[in-house]
């Protein structure tokens, strides 16, 4: 499978490397060390009980979990040897049923000690943004496209997902809500339920009643590669009867391309026929990317994507704070719930001589939605066309860009 998907399902960060990159990796709430022969890993987690530690049940012939435990705030999980050799361990954090979460340390164990790190992982997975470019929307089964599949976006958390077969085909209906799982690049559930849907002539709706089947457990995992893109549904209560599902519509479900660079936060999709990267930049407290258009018949203009951290002092702007701005510009400014993949947008548009800016500032929320972490600027600067087809069509080009929009720290 092609990097970019391997890329868009994990929208983590992966490497394998020495304990110290791990860690910096996973912000600094990750700590290891090596206490009198033995292994010790402890995770900043506050009141957070969903760590586990492998029990190295796959090979307990070099280190053993001695403990696990969660003290003063922090989980730690102390691995002890058993005999000479290499072997891997790690910690991993749940999400209710999917790991969103994982740490792993390759281990060299000799004369009795673990003595050094030599390589490890760390993946975090995201349940929002360019997935959803890819996720949601109709499915059909492919080749007979006798069975068909609904993605969509669970208000909480995942996705919703429902399942119908034919009246020739089961004549089931499936239900379930599905989460991603970073270390099994699969989206997974344990409440999924099976209605038996009767045989009539009615052309009304069949009431569903109550399940025929509750509680199965199973997963929606992508095949194929970039251009054979397909969902497989593996059930636990049909073992033998895995489907493949293709998008329907698949056209316009896999064009375009992944930007993701390693160096900064900022991850969407684009169409490389439409836009180019024509500027990029990446600090630690600031990131930078413009997108210029290919088209001539589009005028000039950009997209420009620009991430910072929240100023300590000022933090993020208010409504009043834009008021000398407005009174200067002549122009009014926004606060919209939602907009793209963030809520609390501001946004403002100033018109010049041909051409128009809009702007939208985000707030960009820690893991917990309860402080700011950073905030995002984009600036789309437009010409005036006279053409109206060809204004909608790059603003259409423009939005599918912003639609799949996000933050991955």
């Amino acid at each position: 499978m092609k990097k970019l998907l391997a890329i868009l399902m994990a929208a983590a960060l992966c490497l394998i490397g020495f304990a110290m990159a791990e860690e910096e990796a996973a912000g600094g709430k990750v700590s290891s060390e090596i206490e009198n022969g033995e292994f010790v890993i402890r995770v900043n987690a506050g009141d957070d009980l969903a760590w586990v530690a492998d029990d190295m049940a796959q090979d307990p012939s070099v280190v053993k979990l001695a403990s696990a435990d969660n003290v003063d705030g922090a989980f730690v999980a102390r691995y002890a040897p058993v005999g000479d050799g290499d072997v891997t361990v790690g910690v991993r954090h749940y999400t209710g049923i999917a790991c969103d979460e994982m740490m792993t340390w390759d281990l060299h164990v000799e004369n009795g000690a673990v003595t050094e790190t030599t390589g490890g992982s760390y993946t975090a997975g995201s349940d929002v943004g360019v997935s959803d470019a890819y996720l949601l929307g109709e499915w059909l089964e492919a080749e007979t496209q006798f069975t068909q599949m609904t993605i969509e976006k669970n208000p909480e958390r995942g996705w919703d997902v429902e399942i119908a077969s034919p009246m020739t085909h089961g004549a089931y209906i499936f239900k379930t809500t599905v989460q991603y799982d970073c270390e099994l690049n699969s989206f997974v559930y344990d409440k999924g339920k099976f209605w038996d849907v009767p045989i009539t002539d009615s052309e009304e709706e069949v009431e569903l009643g109550e399940a025929a089947i509750a509680g199965t457990t199973g997963s929606l995992t992508f095949v194929g590669d970039d251009e054979n893109l397909m969902l497989e549904w593996y059930d636990d209560e049909h073992p033998d009867a895995i489907i493949r599902f293709e998008k329907a519509g698949a056209e316009a479900a896999t064009e375009g391309e992944l930007y993701a660079n390693s160096e900064s936060d900022l991850m969407f999709m684009y169409d490389p026929a439409a836009f180019e990267v024509t500027f990029e930049d990446f600090t630690d407290d600031e990131d930078t990317v413009v997108l210029g258009f290919q088209d001539a018949s589009w005028g000039e203009g950009y997209i420009k994507l620009y991430l910072a951290e929240a100023d300590e002092n000022s933090g993020f702007p208010t409504r009043e704070s834009f008021a000398e701005m407005e009174e200067a510009l002549g122009i009014q400014v926004e606060q919209m719930e939602t907009w793209s993949n963030f809520s609390n947008v501001f946004t403002y548009t100033v018109p010049d001589d041909g051409s128009t800016e809009t702007v939208f500032i985000a707030p960009v929320y820690d893991d917990d939605g309860s402080e700011i972490d950073d905030v995002l600027t984009v600036t789309v600067a437009t010409s005036l066309l006279d053409d109206e087809e060809t204004a909608m069509a790059r603003d259409d080009a423009i939005s599918a860009v912003l639609d799949t929009l996000e933050v991955v720290d």
